[in-house]
């Protein structure tokens, strides 16, 4: 590279769908979509997708086979919807977020709902004030809107884009 080229960000996309029965309609959906945005990005490189399929939490192959790929300088930045595809838990995600900032080089995680990138967080103080993340991410409140920043898409995503009431 010469000096007149800037390094592209190495993006993966993480899907999580919910569900049990045939998903891949869904799953090429938003594979499509990102596909579409990535192509928009001159800043980014699509380098993979990951796409874990399922109600269980505890079982993401694909999202422990993401974060050994971060961890091996794979990624610059992880692409998902929001931090719920990540864990259902807020210190799951917090956990992971702190992990992939303290890598070298740092991996952010970049929610495409929230237009929030985890590199941009100070995590010291987030010990301090977690509950402003926490409202932020829609965590402790009964209700979340998973996908308002897609709503325009939702002809393509169907279904995909859903409220859960906890």
């Amino acid at each position: 590279m010469n000096s007149t080229q800037t390094a592209k960000t190495r993006v993966a996309v993480y899907i999580r769908i919910g569900g049990n029965q045939n998903c891949d309609p869904f799953l090429r959906m938003e594979m499509g979509y990102y596909a579409m945005k990535a192509s928009q990005n001159q800043g980014g490189e699509l380098v993979a997708f990951y796409s874990d399929v399922g109600k269980d939490s505890a079982n993401r192959p694909n999202l422990h086979r993401l974060l050994t790929d971060c961890r091996a300088g794979r990624f610059d930045l992880i692409v998902t919807r929001n931090a719920t595809r990540i864990a259902r838990d807020l210190d799951t995600v917090l956990s992971i977020m702190r992990e992939l900032a303290s890598l070298s080089p740092p991996v952010g995680v970049y929610f495409e709902d929230y237009q929030f990138n985890s590199l941009s967080v100070d995590f010291s103080s987030l010990d301090n004030e977690p509950h402003n993340l926490h409202v932020a991410f829609g965590y402790g409140t009964k209700k979340y809107s998973i996908a308002k920043p897609m709503e325009k898409h939702k002809d393509q995503l169907q279904n995909s884009a859903v409220t859960a009431e906890r």
